[in-house]
């Protein structure tokens, strides 16, 4: 499958574009399908609140990770061991 596209039917698609205002139609066809004017995959733009649009306008990445994939932070991992492994380290190193 292409980077950034999606499998529809066994056929590569563009991706939807998250942006909040959608471009008018031009003419060619892998933009115009991006954008949801080729009929194929309508898209339903939704009225973004002004707390959305100010994620997007901060960094779009991040707006779209956010709203859209749910991935609000990122996750951070601690330094220590898990208790698991140290577990099963601690019972290995005295077997030995």
């Amino acid at each position: 499958m292409a980077s950034g596209g999606s499998l529809r039917k066994r056929k590569i698609t563009p991706s939807i574009d998250p942006r909040p205002l959608s471009p008018i139609a031009t003419g060619s066809q892998v933009s115009d399908s991006r954008h949801g004017h080729s009929g194929e995959a309508p898209q339903e733009i939704q009225v973004w609140s002004p707390t959305r649009l100010q994620d997007w306008l901060r960094c779009p990445r991040r707006g779209w990770l956010s709203r859209e994939l749910g991935a609000e932070r990122e996750e951070l991992q601690g330094e220590d061991i898990d208790n698991r492994t140290y577990g099963d380290f601690f019972t290995t190193s005295i077997m030995t």
